[in-house]
């Protein structure tokens, strides 16, 4: 997992490379909360990552888990205030973060995060209920008005950009989505540069 971590402050661009300024994770517990900072601080000695807000409920604790972000202090602040939880079905919910540039105090210099995790596997109800979660997504993240900067992550388990959820996701709206991946099919090992739920198999 350290090493993972640490390739993540590497690029194959040309310029600099640098550790990301927020680390995302899904399926989190209150107990893996511990392990988990030990690993960030061995994978970037001496960058001062912080845990933004942390939340979890009984049924998510006691299932898969919640979401979970680390930031850089020394680039970011958390406004803490703006947190929020979303229901988004299968006993999860999504959290939204509000960051700012530090030392910045224009609306030009911050950003939202969302990151979920919705519902798995390949029923019709299961596409319904992940749908039902890119909805709620979408109606918070549209409520925040025109021309916010908003980035959407995590596990969305989607099999095909041509499920409901995805579209709702990239629907017309304050909060429309772009995918920088593209929106097309992402199905065998010529997409596994797209594959960013399991890259490690097709």
């Amino acid at each position: 997992l350290r090493a993972v971590f640490a390739e993540l402050a590497q690029d194959n661009k040309p310029g600099f490379a640098v550790a990301p300024a927020v680390l995302l994770f899904q399926e989190i517990r209150n107990a893996d909360l511990a392990a988990l900072q030990t690993h960030i601080a061995a994978a970037y000695p001496g960058i001062p990552y912080v845990r933004a807000t942390f939340t979890t409920s009984g049924t998510e604790d006691g299932a898969s888990g919640a979401q979970c972000a680390y930031y850089r202090n020394d680039l970011l602040d958390e406004v803490v205030a703006s947190h929020a939880d979303i229901a988004t079905g299968a006993s999860r919910n999504s959290d939204r973060w509000l960051f700012t540039l530090d030392g910045y105090t224009s609306s030009a210099a911050r950003f939202y995060v969302y990151s979920s995790h919705l519902k798995a596997s390949n029923t019709s109800a299961d596409a319904a209920e992940r749908n039902t979660g890119a909805q709620a997504l979408r109606t918070n993240a549209n409520a925040l008005g025109a021309g916010q900067h908003i980035i959407f992550a995590g596990d969305y388990n989607l099999y095909t950009s041509g499920e409901a959820a995805y579209q709702t996701m990239l629907a017309a709206g304050n909060a429309q989505c772009f995918d920088p991946l593209g929106t097309a099919d992402w199905t065998g090992a010529g997409n596994a540069i797209k594959h960013t739920q399991s890259p490690r198999s097709v």
